[in-house]
């Protein structure tokens, strides 16, 4: 069994980190508790340290700014049955949302594909049912990688978003990453960035 807590920090005084900790060390021994909060609670970071938390890695937050470029989109299409077994064969299967999820949710997901002679080389999935959407998962497999697809899917899909906003999180250390979502019109923001921590609440 699970225990999901999200923490932010805020501008009120810091919560007793402490005493959050021993009440779950007393009432959820065995749980899995998944802990996201900002880098910038060192109270919290060494709390969970000392108890062995697992930590992934620092993602920043990147918040579109604008306006669309205007870049050449050929050769990306909007997901459909035609493409649904190349779309599945390379997805990133070690995550919530594979493949076969994000195609029974289309009413969250928008699917965007790279077409290169025919064939499926990149995809993202981005959501487009909230007032901020986010893209979840991009991928252009690495022999058509510096070909400009991720820049080609992304634009595409800040084209359909419009008017609604954009952001996303990505891990601080994915320079290439950043710098694509920069080439768009994505810009960090600062303060914002998150960590999670998966730790084992010991038995008693």
């Amino acid at each position: 069994m699970h225990l999901c807590s999200m923490v932010r920090d805020s501008a009120q005084p810091c919560r007793d980190w402490r005493a959050l900790v021993q009440y779950l060390e007393q009432y959820y021994p065995g749980y899995h508790v998944d802990v996201l909060f900002n880098p910038g609670n060192h109270v919290l970071k060494q709390l969970l340290e000392v108890r062995a938390a697992e930590f992934e890695p620092e993602q920043q937050k990147m918040v579109f700014v604008g306006p669309v470029l205007e870049v050449d989109t050929s050769g990306v299409a909007l997901y459909a049955e035609k493409y649904e077994r190349e779309y599945s064969s390379i997805h990133n299967k070690d995550m919530y949302w594979t493949a076969d999820k994000v195609v029974t949710a289309l009413d969250r997901f928008r699917v965007l594909v790279a077409i290169h002679e025919g064939n499926v080389v990149g995809y993202l999935d981005v959501t487009h049912c909230f007032d901020e959407n986010e893209p979840y998962d991009l991928l252009v497999l690495e022999e058509y990688r510096g070909m400009g697809y991720g820049r080609k899917l992304l634009t595409k899909a800040l084209e359909l978003n419009q008017p609604k906003g954009m952001m996303l999180m990505v891990d601080v250390d994915q320079i290439p990453a950043i710098r694509l979502f920069e080439s768009v019109g994505f810009e960090k923001v600062k303060n914002q960035n998150n960590l999670t921590a998966h730790w084992k609440v010991p038995m008693e």
